[in-house]
């Protein structure tokens, strides 16, 4: 009897129809560096599993996206992700602010199994990195608009909680951006710098950077670019980081989606010139990340 079940499971593994392959839907706005960086480090790690993914543009077309998991890259991909995915279909949401998230969902109804992996470093990453980066320093601050109004809560609770004071100004249009600086400056040490598509842009950078300069209050932003236009440093996630956490999420969750995520890998860049232009004594960049790699209150 045990030769004859033997025999009777071959025939059924034999004549049973291959397992289909789960297939990803990856939405993206363009095929520039950065999202070719993202695509590459998830097709790295999903390497070998069963996903197979699909690659899909902006402008393209706009037929519905049918597939079991749909990913999309970049605030841009959101909104249209959104409106293109079958209903029901899983959705992640990569590459992002925060705010950028929220606002998509906030203009959608069809939120159900929509998840995301945010740009926005955890807050107690962000104290950590003062605590390594810039000791002594105690009176922080930051801009923000009605986009990230929402964030201040828990961000002032977390530099409480460190044991430093986090100061605020609203700015409500490109007019206030200046005379929102002036009136904190003063009152702070460190301005700090979240993403806000609102305030961080190509028109705003220089006279913001030249402001701090003039009163002497180093930026701590959250992109290189940031860095490399003049800020003293930033906590940020690449696009390969953020794409190698979506495949180990998949891997782990398939597209049983858990709620929005920060990110999990992180980088930070300093930019020395700043530094010594401020008479700021600090550490070295690698012995820093190192710092807080080490430190349990920043993962």
């Amino acid at each position: 009897m045990t030769g004859l079940l033997r025999a009777l499971l071959i025939v059924f593994l034999l004549l049973a129809p291959p397992a289909r392959a789960s297939s990803i839907a990856l939405l993206m706005a363009d095929n520039s560096a950065p999202y070719q960086e993202f695509s590459e480090e998830l097709q790295r790690v999903l390497q070998g599993s069963d996903w197979q993914i699909r690659h899909f543009f902006l402008g393209n077309d706009n037929s519905p996206l049918s597939a079991d998991l749909i990913i999309t890259v970049g605030s841009e991909a959101l909104p249209a992700g959104l409106a293109r995915r079958v209903p029901g279909t899983p959705l992640l949401a990569s590459l992002l602010p925060r705010a950028g998230y929220t606002r998509a969902l906030a203009d959608n109804r069809r939120n159900d199994r929509v998840s995301a992996i945010v740009l926005d470093q955890p807050s107690n990453r962000l104290t950590a990195l003062m605590r390594h980066l810039l000791p002594g320093k105690e009176r922080f601050g930051l801009l923000h608009s009605s986009e990230t109004r929402s964030e201040l809560p828990v961000l002032r609770r977390t530099f409480n909680l460190a044991g430093y004071s986090l100061d605020s100004e609203a700015v409500d249009s490109d007019i206030s951006l200046l005379p929102a600086l002036d009136a904190l400056l003063p009152r702070i040490d460190v301005l700090v710098a979240i993403p806000d598509s609102q305030l961080y842009r190509r028109e705003t950078i220089k006279p913001l950077l030249i402001t701090t300069y003039r009163y002497r209050r180093p930026l701590i932003a959250f992109s290189p670019a940031l860095v490399k236009a003049g800020a003293l440093a930033a906590l940020y996630s690449s696009p390969g980081q953020i794409g190698r956490q979506t495949g180990e999420l998949i891997l782990n969750r398939g597209n049983n989606l858990p709620p929005p995520q920060s990110p999990t890998y992180y980088s930070i860049t300093i930019n020395q010139s700043v530094a010594d232009a401020f008479n700021l004594a600090m550490g070295d960049e690698s012995a820093i990340y190192r710092a807080l790699l080490a430190d349990r209150t920043a993962q």
